[in-house]
């Protein structure tokens, strides 16, 4: 993966999701989906640090190039001063629970992200592979930023979500165990 128009390419966009002459700006591909949670668009901001035939100083990986490709989503929302605390512990509470880990948020903007980064060797990487990833980290990003973001604006308060939380796995283990119990 040497050109970031063949990345382009592969991850198959929706025509009109952007123009083809803007999907590659500054060495970046810009992708856009549609929130399933909200009538808004995210954006993907995609990387690429290409590499060497092996990283130096750890262990040699198969013959070709080793590439970094990096996929960054900035939320529109920024937290509010009063709720930046609940939000960094919400973010790290979903980092705990996601099966891609990568919520951050900055303290300086109090701007949260999602982060990911995916080592490509020409063995390991295909189109089917970044399509993949492309919709498992929208899918990530489409679930947990709402919940996210209803903490930083004040709309949620953190403490009666988790409690909620609490209440539904109490029931769930409960309901297990009375189907196993019965079975």
């Amino acid at each position: 993966m040497k050109y970031l128009e063949e990345l382009a390419k592969g991850l198959n966009l929706p025509e009109g999701v952007r123009p083809p002459s803007q999907a590659i700006i500054d060495d970046h591909v810009l992708v856009l989906f549609d929130s399933d949670q909200f009538d808004r668009q995210y954006e993907l901001i995609v990387t690429m640090q290409y590499g060497e035939t092996q990283l130096i100083g750890m262990i040699e990986l198969p013959e070709g190039h080793i590439d970094l490709m990096q996929i960054l989503c900035l939320s529109p929302i920024s937290a509010a001063a009063t709720h930046a605390i609940p939000t960094q512990r919400m973010v790290q509470l979903i980092n705990k629970l996601s099966p891609i880990p990568g919520f951050g948020f900055d303290e300086v903007d109090n701007r949260l992200f999602f982060r990911h980064a995916l080592v490509l060797t020409p063995q390991t990487c295909s189109h089917k592979l970044l399509q993949q990833t492309f919709s498992s980290v929208q899918q990530i990003i489409d679930l947990y930023f709402p919940m996210i973001e209803g903490v930083a604006l004040g709309k949620v308060d953190l403490n009666q979500l988790m409690e909620q939380s609490d209440k539904e796995f109490v029931q769930n283990f409960e309901n297990m165990t009375k189907f196993l119990k019965d079975t």
